[in-house]
């Protein structure tokens, strides 16, 4: 996916959830914040973080409690994981920050610019 490219990221997926079919998977890599790549690239739009497509989801535990595109109700299902390269990941960084969204946000706030994560992979399950 090329996410981080788009200037308007919210567009690409309300039409992604538009053509999608009800339970259909719709999966994004993009670089995470701490990677080097996702500021090193000019043609990068902007960062991601583990909650940055929450504002799709009108589930309470996310970020907000409406979503960009339906207040009423949720139209995705929405799975993060930040992905690591392999020193890191057999360390057990992978397992540990992948827990829940909890220890991911504990990561992003204290760990992230010291141990820098390599992208984010995003499964959104479409709900109609």
């Amino acid at each position: 996916m090329i996410l981080e490219h788009t200037f308007e990221p919210d567009k690409v997926l309300k039409q992604l959830w538009r053509i999608s079919k009800n339970k259909g998977k719709i999966k994004i890599t993009v670089p995470h914040f701490s990677n080097w790549q996702a500021w090193g690239d000019i043609t990068h739009r902007r960062p991601f973080n583990s909650t940055s497509l929450f504002s799709f989801s009108a589930k309470g535990s996310h970020r907000g409690s409406t979503s960009l595109i339906n207040s009423q109700k949720e139209v995705f299902k929405i799975n993060s994981k930040i992905k690591f390269d392999k020193i890191k990941k057999a360390v057990g960084f992978e397992k540990i920050f992948n827990l829940n969204n909890y220890s991911r946000g504990f990561y992003e706030r204290n760990l992230a610019n010291i141990f820098p994560a390599q992208s984010l992979e995003f499964e959104l399950k479409t709900l109609k």
